[in-house]
């Protein structure tokens, strides 16, 4: 109401001094818009800002375009133990391009092959974007058996197998992962593994 009484009296003193409709506009504009107090002058900054701003978004799981690798470490059937290191590019938030590289450290029991290879392919995440994430994946390659005595041999393998992890923060998670691999050696060869280990998304 105030206001109003303000605008008219501004207006009616105008008309009266005899100014332009544009100044009369601009006198309009300048007692409607009243100026912004200056609350701030003299105080300080509020040491304590950052505390009421909401912590800022983290991807957690696998998702697109991450770049992540893991090393795992396990027991065989043989038995031996074993170990792998694999790289994963993740070019959607569930498929993955995955390269690995594989070798048994030991060769416990009766005498049997120990195997070296190289493995590529492909793993489907189920759960993208979440702390629990499950997985599948094929890898094919080439394996060594026997690489450091005379019989070494040179053989193609298939390997599936089943993961599970869990992420810890953004970056780093926990793996476990079951896999078959079968060879074709000069006899056919089917081996099992179970594996766990740490990961890291880059």
């Amino acid at each position: 109401m105030v206001a109003t009484c303000a605008l008219l009296a501004v207006v009616l003193l105008a008309a009266d001094a005899g100014l332009e409709p544009p100044e009369v506009t601009a006198l309009a504009e300048a007692a409607a818009s009243p100026a912004p107090l200056a609350l701030d002058a003299g105080h300080p900054a509020d040491p304590f800002a950052a505390e009421y701003l909401p912590p800022g978004e983290q991807e957690v799981g696998p998702g697109k375009g991450q770049v992540r690798v893991f090393g795992l470490g396990g027991v065989t059937s043989g038995p031996d133990l074993l170990a792998t290191f694999t790289v994963e590019s993740l070019h959607l938030a569930f498929l993955a391009v995955r390269g690995s590289v594989t070798a048994e450290l030991s060769n416990f029991g009766p005498p049997h092959p120990h195997l070296l290879s190289a493995r590529f392919g492909v793993g489907l995440h189920v759960a993208p974007y979440r702390r629990v994430d499950a997985s599948v994946f094929v890898d094919a390659g080439l394996a060594v058996i026997d690489l450091f005595t005379p019989q070494r041999t040179a053989t193609p393998l298939l390997s599936p197998g089943l993961a599970l992890e869990v992420a810890f923060t953004a970056h780093l998670f926990l793996r476990a992962e079951g896999q078959l691999t079968w060879l074709r050696a000069p006899a056919s060869l089917l081996r099992w593994a179970g594996l766990l280990g740490l990961g890291w998304t880059l």
